[in-house]
């Protein structure tokens, strides 16, 4: 009996440091997130310890821990959805910054497919309330989208605008093309005088994708949170 206790003694006294040093962690997470408001840094932490194999020993500071995770991702978020896109990394963003910054959208498609999570093409958009939406390509955000909604302001330029006074604002393009169809060169100011985008016009300028129907912006799509 005493040779099998022998043999245990390193297994308990590995697993006794194991469940200090996740104790420990724990108690720097609980700093950071009360102490100093770094809840993003706290929750680096949260995870780490989350995702280390309950025991027996370490089992209170993983319940402690889901506890604190559960707290924080139920704080309602107030920050404005402007403030969001402004300050979104669009470089070096991935589909997991867009989610702790956005939340979970309504749903993942391309085009009338859907997808979930663990499903998605190289490209796809993601859905959310209020005519907002995301486009995602190689785990990166391509646009910010926003149809018909008023939630966003870059630089004056909103849904609504006309286009002579979006004009005012973003300066004149460096040519103008009248055709039937709208291609999607930059800084042009495509105008469609027939076919099925009679009415139309469309301009790509300082980071934004516009597009505008009877000289109205219905549709603003930003490329580059960095230039307006």
């Amino acid at each position: 009996m005493k040779i099998i206790m022998y043999a245990l003694l390193p297994l308990l006294i590995s697993s006794f440091a194991q469940a200090d040093d996740l104790s420990q962690l724990y108690e720097k997470a609980y700093f950071l997130e009360t102490a100093k408001g770094q809840t993003e840094q706290a929750l680096v932490l949260y995870r780490r310890i989350a995702a280390t194999k309950a025991t027996d020993e370490n089992r209170a500071t993983i319940l402690n821990t889901l506890d604190r995770m559960r707290f924080l991702y139920s704080v309602e978020d107030h920050t404005p959805l402007q403030a969001k896109v402004d300050g979104f990394d669009m470089k070096r963003g991935t589909l997991d910054d867009v989610t702790r910054v956005f939340g979970e959208p309504n749903s993942y498609v391309y085009g009338q497919d859907r997808f979930t999570k663990d499903n998605l093409p190289t490209v796809y958009v993601m859905l959310y309330p209020e005519k907002f939406t995301i486009l995602m390509k190689d785990n990166r955000v391509e646009e910010f989208r926003f149809e018909g909604s008023k939630a966003y302001d870059a630089g004056g330029i909103r849904n609504g605008i006309s286009l002579d006074d979006a004009l005012k604002i973003l300066g004149q393009p460096k040519k103008t093309i009248r055709a039937d169809r709208i291609d999607w060169e930059e800084d042009t100011l495509y105008l469609a005088t027939g076919g099925k985008w009679a009415g139309q016009a469309y301009l790509a300028k300082n980071g934004l994708r516009l597009f505008f129907k009877q000289d109205v912006l219905f549709a603003l799509y930003v490329t580059d949170n960095t230039i307006h």
